[in-house]
């Protein structure tokens, strides 16, 4: 065999390569997480006392089933530190302007939940607008700076939420507080998205050699 390789697409293959199987890996990496997550069993807990901080309301938007709609986080004053805590589901294209929180509600009772730490904004993600109290990420630093405390580095999702839509008020289930619905990529798609990385970087690789085969730059005779 003769293998006489061109030097500048060699390098391109090899990095082209290298960047397809690390995206794969990355893709095999969340279909493991995931996998695991949806296997765990949830830590329920409890949300015992505290009181709504003062300005404490806050509206972020969401999608819920499809829909376009607001959660209803309160800061909750814990004593040492302020917990976020989800309050509830508002089905609506506009912010809301009467609240799921009754002020007059000293002691809410959350119902058993679980911590989560919430994703950090991304490089898209708009500015919050504390004016308004309507989040479109979870930056602490800016909400410790807004309501003059220290804000707990996770939020506190009941298992069960309030929804409020044009027909009326009813419970439903928290898809923050359940890996299944808080996530809209399963599993499988983070499976057959590393699949597909690999796919194009075994394509990549056959046709790198089936290029320099027709070239007769690899041959598989023998040579005198």
């Amino acid at each position: 065999m003769r293998f006489r390789p061109l030097p500048v697409m060699s390098l391109c293959v090899a990095v082209s390569l290298g960047i397809l199987l690390m995206l794969g890996h990355w893709q095999w990496q969340r279909f493991s997480e995931k996998e695991g997550a949806l296997a765990a069993v949830p830590e329920w807990t409890a949300l015992e006392g505290g009181t709504l901080a003062e300005n404490g309301v806050f509206y972020m938007s969401t999608i819920v089933n499809g829909r376009a709609a607001w959660r209803e986080i309160l800061a909750m004053d814990m004593g040492s530190e302020l917990v976020l805590v989800t309050n509830g589901i508002v089905f609506s294209v506009d912010s809301p302007e009467v609240p799921l929180f009754d002020p007059e509600d000293n002691e809410p009772d959350f119902g058993e939940g679980l911590y989560r730490v919430p994703p950090a904004p991304g490089a898209f993600t708009p500015p919050s607008d504390m004016d308004a109290h309507i989040l479109f990420g979870f930056d602490f630093d800016e909400l410790e700076a807004e309501l003059g405390r220290t804000v707990r580095r996770q939020v506190f999702e009941p298992r069960r939420l309030m929804a409020r839509d044009q027909t009326g008020e009813g419970m439903i289930d928290n898809p923050q507080a359940d890996p299944a619905l808080a996530d809209p990529l399963p599993p499988a798609r983070h499976l057959g998205y590393a699949l597909t990385w690999w796919g194009m970087a075994l394509a990549l690789l056959i046709m790198y050699f089936v290029y320099h085969a027709s070239t007769g730059r690899l041959t598989f005779r023998k040579t005198v």
